[in-house]
């Protein structure tokens, strides 16, 4: 007679609903998982912990007011479940959960490195692990607020220019110079890059990423940045506005409204 595995009782934590999606249907295919609630913000995520005591979460860090950090923050140790993150971060800051050996899951993931991730979490699981891995949270939390105290107390500095960014395809990580970059678009709490044709991801806001970005680019709408090297030409319409031609055939348009912007667009032409 052979037994069932023993289920893990499963928390999803995503403020974005297309990412709590694709965990759940991808967890569905899971004969030993039992998922008990799936998240939309950090508050919510806090109460169904401490009501149904996962033995696993998929936690995502960059939400809004509570994040993923401040949600364990105010976890019991008895309610702490094995945390899997689900971050943007990109290659450099994911170190930090590396060194301290827990595991992550890079957006945008496949497949394969997810079941990767959760066959971690099953040997854990099984393992009983879970004074280790309190062990390993409550390091990974202290040197993340060591390093936040002493971002804190250091004068404010102009951000580094963004010279180049760091995008995901499958499991390969590479990076796009932002000079390749034609133009960006808003894409939600994503920036859609353009270059050569090819569309990437990022986890950021447009504005962000504008104050980061050479005086090549300007800001042509609430959606738009453009590269000024990869304009064609500017179309007049009939409304004393423009079309900007871009060199992959797109064509934007000149917002009225970043009217002061146009004069350093043209001048950069």
């Amino acid at each position: 007679m052979t037994t069932k595995p023993e289920r893990m009782t499963t928390v999803i934590v995503d403020d974005e609903r297309p990412a709590r999606r694709n965990l759940a249907f991808l967890l569905q295919a899971e004969s030993d998982i039992e998922l008990v609630a799936e998240c939309a913000n950090g508050l919510e995520a806090i109460s169904a912990v401490n009501e149904h005591r996962p033995d696993l979460m998929f936690l995502d860090i960059q939400m809004p007011q509570v994040t993923g950090f401040d949600v364990l923050r105010r976890l019991d140790d008895a309610h702490m479940p094995i945390v899997i993150f689900v971050t943007a971060y990109d290659a450099f800051a994911v170190q930090a959960f590396e060194v301290n050996a827990l595991d992550y899951l890079l957006k945008p993931f496949d497949d394969a490195r997810f079941r990767q991730a959760l066959d971690r979490a099953r040997t854990r699981f099984h393992a009983h692990r879970q004074d280790e891995d309190l062990t390993l949270m409550r390091r990974l939390l202290t040197r993340l607020e060591a390093g936040a105290a002493q971002a804190s107390s250091a004068p404010a500095t102009k951000p580094e220019p963004l010279n180049r960014f760091m995008v995901k395809s499958g499991e390969r990580l590479f990076f796009v110079a932002a000079g390749d970059v034609a133009w960006l678009s808003s894409a939600g709490n994503y920036v859609a890059l353009h270059s050569a044709g090819k569309e990437y991801l990022v986890r950021s806001t447009l504005t962000e990423t504008a104050s980061r970005l050479g005086e090549a680019f300007v800001r042509i709408s609430r959606t738009h940045i453009i590269n000024i090297e990869a304009v064609e030409a500017f179309e007049p319409q009939f409304n004393g506005e423009y079309l900007a031609v871009m060199n992959d055939g797109e064509k934007l348009l000149l917002s009225r409204k970043y009217k002061n912007q146009w004069g350093r667009l043209f001048a950069l032409r």
